[in-house]
């Protein structure tokens, strides 16, 4: 029975290790993600105009949120979305560091995320009419106000 018991604690033990693993790789590529998407977001603004300075501020963006290119393993890469010139396309690729997976032998796991987003020039509110709804139209001539029905 002690056998037995020995086993199945080594292999519970394995099961935990592999979650506690994997629950950490999902918690850390969130972070991947929503670097990302503010990376995104931050430089769109200057498209379709200024690529260089989008891509200065998605990087910048990036390391605010923890992600610098080139370091610790860290690429970041915005570009222009080819098809559309109003458009960011932003990925990160990270390493992830285990903690029970390197006993064997992976000491992390890359997590490669990506966003885009696209600038939309805006929407103008309000009528050029002078004036509301639907069913009566009222408009002022010479002073007076006249009811077109």
């Amino acid at each position: 029975m002690l056998v037995i018991f020995a086993a199945s604690l080594f292999v519970a033990m394995g099961f935990v290790s592999f979650v506690v693993d994997i629950s950490w790789y999902w918690a850390s590529s969130l972070r991947v993600q929503r670097a990302a998407d503010a990376a995104a977001l931050a430089g769109v603004v200057y498209l379709p105009g200024d690529v260089d300075q989008a891509i200065l501020t998605a990087r910048a963006t990036a390391a605010q949120n923890g992600f610098t290119n080139g370091v610790g393993g860290v690429t970041v890469t915005p570009s222009q979305d080819p098809d559309n010139d109003r458009r960011l396309d932003v990925t990160i690729s990270a390493p992830v560091g285990t903690f029970f997976m390197k006993l064997f032998g992976m000491q992390s796991i890359q997590a490669n995320k990506s966003s885009k987003a696209e600038y939309v020039l805006s929407v103008p509110m309000g009528s050029p009419i002078g004036y509301y709804g639907v069913d009566q139209l009222t408009r002022a001539v010479g002073g007076t106000t006249s009811v077109a029905g």
